[in-house]
């Protein structure tokens, strides 16, 4: 059986057990979930969104952070749930029809050195395997860059075809879903120098608030990786909120730069999704004996005196 199988069949086991119905009527019911796709389907997108409006109340990111800075989250629905997608692949323009079809609230975190280019996102690169992938997340943004320029790719070319959106399709979609920063092009800030991890946070939201001609107020963290230095640049850029991969729900005392995601993988089924949600699948990897606790990801401490503030989580 396939791994996705394999974890549709466990999810499908633990929602019998009546467990992720119990978290959402308790611990979920006056708390914010907020979920984190990346590129989403039309055909599962239609189901998901169905299956989350029937266990779920959808709300917009901005409600979620406006009921907080107004010290009125407990009138927010009960079970609210926000929808975030990252990168803003091109694809996500197919989702038109379906966010039509049901007026489903989405936030979509955008890298603006993507928008009406035809570069490539550096993890798409050719000939870049999963393992590859994983090990050049980890280490400096330098070695990363000559890394990829030996195997032939380089961030700044363009290439035949998209993967960003372009200004056209963005237009189209503002009314359907509200458009954030996710850095400019998609490095792992913790691995980047002071000054590149400070021009990807603020440099993104300069460039695309240019683009919408809207306030962009909210950054999602590229990979989920943060450190006290991002905290304090996304700080300093005039965001009001950030968004990690750290799983877990969000209330009022989260901190506003650290806000909890689950993320869902763009194919998975109802059973997996609900228990995803509920937050029962990331207790169960996080007790797996080889499993480390979640945690935001590391990095050398920063030289900035002010990135080197305590880490607020």
């Amino acid at each position: 059986m396939r791994a996705g199988g394999v974890r549709e069949l466990v999810c499908r086991l633990l929602r019998l057990t009546g467990i992720p119905l119990l978290v959402r009527e308790t611990l979920q019911r006056r708390t914010v979930v907020i979920l984190a796709y990346h590129r989403l389907t039309p055909a599962v997108a239609d189901r998901h969104f169905a299956v989350l409006r029937q266990h779920y109340t959808p709300i917009r990111l901005r409600e979620f952070v406006q009921a907080r800075q107004t010290n009125t989250i407990d009138q927010l629905p009960p079970k609210s749930l926000v929808v975030t997608i990252d990168d803003g692949h091109e694809s996500l323009h197919k989702l038109k029809d379906v966010l039509l079809g049901h007026r489903f609230p989405v936030t979509v975190f955008l890298c603006s050195g993507f928008v009406e280019t035809a570069r490539r996102f550096w993890f798409s690169a050719p000939g870049l395997d999963e393992a590859e992938r994983q090990r050049l997340k980890a280490v400096p943004d330098d070695v990363r860059l000559s890394t990829l320029r030996t195997m032939g790719f380089d961030e700044a070319i363009e290439f035949g075809e998209r993967q960003g959106l372009d200004l056209n399709q963005i237009r189209e979609l503002q009314g359907l879903v509200d458009f954030e920063a996710h850095s400019v092009t998609h490095p792992i800030l913790t691995q980047c120098s002071d000054a590149k991890s400070q021009e990807e946070i603020t440099s993104c939201r300069t460039a695309l608030e240019r683009y919408l001609d809207a306030p962009v107020t909210a950054f999602a963290y590229p990979n989920g990786s943060y450190s006290p230095r991002e905290v304090a640049y996304v700080r300093e850029a005039g965001y009001q909120s950030a968004l990690t991969t750290v799983p877990g729900f969000n209330t009022a005392t989260t901190p506003a730069y650290e806000l909890k995601r689950f993320v869902v993988p763009d194919s998975c089924g109802a059973d997996e999704l609900l228990a995803r949600a509920c937050g029962i699948w990331s207790l169960a990897v996080a007790m797996r004996p080889s499993a480390p606790a979640p945690r935001p990801a590391s990095s050398p401490r920063p030289s900035s005196p002010v990135a080197q503030a305590p880490h607020t989580s």
